[in-house]
Protein backbone atom coordinates (compact mmCIF):
# COMPACT_ATOMS: atom_id res chain seq x y z
CA UNK A 1 0.00 0.00 0.00
CA UNK A 2 1.13 3.18 -1.14
CA UNK A 3 1.93 5.46 2.33
CA UNK A 4 0.52 8.76 0.97
CA UNK A 5 -2.55 6.62 0.71
CA UNK A 6 -2.47 5.49 4.70
CA UNK A 7 -5.22 6.36 7.16
CA UNK A 8 -4.85 9.22 9.35
CA UNK A 9 -5.68 7.53 12.12
CA UNK A 10 -6.53 4.29 12.29
CA UNK A 11 -9.80 4.63 14.55
CA UNK A 12 -11.58 7.25 11.97
CA UNK A 13 -10.65 3.86 8.97
CA UNK A 14 -13.29 1.62 10.47
CA UNK A 15 -16.29 4.18 11.86
CA UNK A 16 -18.94 5.50 8.90
CA UNK A 17 -20.70 8.31 8.86
CA UNK A 18 -23.22 8.86 10.87
CA UNK A 19 -26.14 9.69 8.37
CA UNK A 20 -25.58 5.99 6.90
CA UNK A 21 -23.64 6.68 4.33
CA UNK A 22 -21.00 3.83 3.43
CA UNK A 23 -18.42 6.12 1.54
CA UNK A 24 -15.19 7.32 3.90
CA UNK A 25 -14.99 10.86 2.83
CA UNK A 26 -11.74 12.54 3.80
CA UNK A 27 -10.24 9.47 5.37
CA UNK A 28 -7.20 9.14 2.90
CA UNK A 29 -4.67 12.12 2.07
CA UNK A 30 -3.67 11.91 -1.33
CA UNK A 31 -1.09 14.54 -3.10
CA UNK A 32 -3.55 16.60 -4.06
CA UNK A 33 -5.44 16.59 -1.20
CA UNK A 34 -2.29 18.61 0.55
CA UNK A 35 -1.93 20.78 -2.30
CA UNK A 36 -5.24 21.75 -1.78
CA UNK A 37 -4.59 22.28 1.92
CA UNK A 38 -1.36 24.38 1.07
CA UNK A 39 -3.00 26.21 -1.33
CA UNK A 40 -5.97 26.87 0.87
CA UNK A 41 -3.92 28.18 3.77
CA UNK A 42 -1.39 30.22 1.69
CA UNK A 43 -4.87 31.90 0.20
CA UNK A 44 -5.62 32.52 4.03
CA UNK A 45 -2.44 33.96 4.89
CA UNK A 46 -2.75 36.18 2.11
CA UNK A 47 -5.98 37.13 2.79
CA UNK A 48 -5.02 37.87 6.48
CA UNK A 49 -2.35 39.71 5.16
CA UNK A 50 -4.39 41.90 2.48
CA UNK A 51 -6.51 42.84 4.91
CA UNK A 52 -4.23 43.77 7.59
CA UNK A 53 -2.43 46.24 4.36
CA UNK A 54 -6.77 47.25 3.55
CA UNK A 55 -6.68 48.04 7.23
CA UNK A 56 -3.97 50.27 7.26
CA UNK A 57 -4.75 52.33 3.81
CA UNK A 58 -8.53 52.82 4.93
CA UNK A 59 -7.00 54.33 8.04
CA UNK A 60 -4.41 56.38 6.09
CA UNK A 61 -7.43 57.74 3.48
CA UNK A 62 -9.87 58.36 6.56
CA UNK A 63 -6.92 59.83 7.95
CA UNK A 64 -6.52 62.52 5.22
CA UNK A 65 -10.16 62.78 4.38
CA UNK A 66 -9.89 64.40 7.84
CA UNK A 67 -7.36 66.45 7.85
CA UNK A 68 -8.39 68.16 4.28
CA UNK A 69 -12.11 68.28 6.16
CA UNK A 70 -10.91 70.00 8.93
CA UNK A 71 -8.97 71.98 6.60
CA UNK A 72 -11.90 72.92 4.88
CA UNK A 73 -13.82 73.37 8.22
CA UNK A 74 -11.23 76.11 9.82
CA UNK A 75 -11.30 77.91 6.84
CA UNK A 76 -14.80 78.42 6.81
CA UNK A 77 -15.06 79.25 10.17
CA UNK A 78 -12.49 82.09 9.27
CA UNK A 79 -14.50 83.04 6.44
CA UNK A 80 -17.72 83.41 8.76
CA UNK A 81 -15.41 84.98 11.02
CA UNK A 82 -14.35 87.62 8.34
CA UNK A 83 -17.98 88.45 7.17
CA UNK A 84 -19.07 89.14 11.53
CA UNK A 85 -16.56 91.64 11.37
CA UNK A 86 -17.68 93.08 7.69
CA UNK A 87 -21.33 92.69 8.78
CA UNK A 88 -22.89 95.62 9.62
CA UNK A 89 -26.07 94.28 10.35
CA UNK A 90 -26.15 93.05 13.82
CA UNK A 91 -28.97 90.79 13.01
CA UNK A 92 -26.87 89.38 10.99
CA UNK A 93 -23.88 89.47 12.65
CA UNK A 94 -25.51 87.57 15.30
CA UNK A 95 -26.85 84.78 13.40
CA UNK A 96 -23.63 84.32 11.58
CA UNK A 97 -21.92 84.24 14.95
CA UNK A 98 -24.45 81.66 16.64
CA UNK A 99 -23.63 79.50 13.38
CA UNK A 100 -19.72 79.57 13.87
CA UNK A 101 -20.92 78.65 17.68
CA UNK A 102 -22.61 75.41 15.78
CA UNK A 103 -20.05 74.57 13.56
CA UNK A 104 -17.46 74.81 16.53
CA UNK A 105 -19.43 72.85 18.69
CA UNK A 106 -20.04 70.39 16.16
CA UNK A 107 -16.97 69.76 15.01
CA UNK A 108 -14.66 70.73 18.04
CA UNK A 109 -16.47 71.27 21.12
CA UNK A 110 -16.47 74.90 21.83
CA UNK A 111 -12.82 75.39 21.42
CA UNK A 112 -10.52 78.52 21.94
CA UNK A 113 -11.03 79.55 18.16
CA UNK A 114 -14.89 80.19 18.74
CA UNK A 115 -14.32 81.51 22.19
CA UNK A 116 -11.67 84.25 20.86
CA UNK A 117 -14.32 85.08 17.72
CA UNK A 118 -17.11 85.42 19.93
CA UNK A 119 -15.08 87.62 22.57
CA UNK A 120 -14.25 89.98 19.75
CA UNK A 121 -17.51 90.16 18.06
CA UNK A 122 -18.75 91.04 22.10
CA UNK A 123 -16.10 93.29 22.04
CA UNK A 124 -17.23 95.28 18.60
CA UNK A 125 -20.87 95.33 19.66
CA UNK A 126 -20.25 96.97 23.32
CA UNK A 127 -17.85 99.29 21.27
CA UNK A 128 -20.17 100.75 19.17
CA UNK A 129 -22.75 101.11 22.12
CA UNK A 130 -25.27 97.99 21.79
CA UNK A 131 -24.16 96.10 24.89
CA UNK A 132 -23.93 98.79 27.29
CA UNK A 133 -25.63 98.01 30.24
CA UNK A 134 -24.71 94.05 29.91
CA UNK A 135 -21.14 94.90 29.88
CA UNK A 136 -20.91 97.13 32.45
CA UNK A 137 -23.16 94.71 34.52
CA UNK A 138 -20.44 91.57 34.12
CA UNK A 139 -17.82 93.85 34.45
CA UNK A 140 -16.49 94.20 31.23
CA UNK A 141 -13.23 96.49 30.87
CA UNK A 142 -15.11 98.16 27.31
CA UNK A 143 -18.12 99.74 28.82
CA UNK A 144 -15.83 100.86 31.55
CA UNK A 145 -16.90 97.80 34.68
CA UNK A 146 -14.17 97.31 37.03
CA UNK A 147 -10.50 96.96 36.30
CA UNK A 148 -8.09 94.86 37.93
CA UNK A 149 -4.89 96.93 38.56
Amino acid sequence: MDPRKKCRSDSKAGKQPASGSTSSEGATVSPVDDAMASDVSAAAAEGRRKKKQDIQATVKRATGCLRRTLLTVHSAIRRFSDFVEAAEDEVVAALIVDSLGNLETIFFGYGNAMKAVARKVRQEHRRQGGGEAGASASGGRDAGGATRT
